[in-house]
């Protein structure tokens, strides 16, 4: 989705690249290095930003996105990349990369928790997708799953 996202659409002024972090860990040793700065798309903070809301707070996500997307709207490219982004589990797996680094089972009932709480994180980005219009009907209309989870 994400490679597609280039190859699909004409980018626009918001496409721009920026700065960003690579780790938004504060506890990392590297959170303040530049070895933890990359050169990527704008909607890469924005979906680290709204990932933790999805499966607690959607209301907060929705309201939040809406506020921004008033100021900034977001490209047919921005919003293909920002579905890619928010569809890759990435707190589910920088807690399995911990548990296999600490070596300890301690971690299990917290991924357990994790994962019941998919079907609701995949059913809140299907309603926050519907923010992007006719730039997300095409993506939506392939991830109705998301929508029966």
């Amino acid at each position: 989705l994400a490679n597609d996202a280039w190859m699909d659409t004409t980018s626009q002024q918001q496409d721009v690249a920026v700065l960003s972090r690579r780790s938004y860990d504060v506890s990392s040793p590297y959170f303040f290095l530049p070895v933890n700065w990359l050169f990527d798309h704008p909607v890469r903070d924005l979906a680290e930003h709204i990932r933790p809301w999805l499966s607690s707070k959607p209301e907060q996500a929705n309201q939040w996105l809406k506020e921004y997307l008033y100021n900034r709207p977001l490209s047919a490219t921005g919003w293909r990349l920002l579905t890619a982004r928010l569809l890759f589990p990435l707190q589910y797996i920088e807690a399995i990369e911990a548990q296999n680094m600490e070596r300890r089972l301690s971690r299990w009932p917290s991924l357990k928790r994790m994962e019941r709480s998919f079907p609701q994180y995949q059913r809140n980005m299907y309603e926050l997708l519907a923010l992007g219009g006719q730039f997300t009907d095409d993506v939506r209309s392939h991830l109705r799953w998301l929508k029966r989870a």
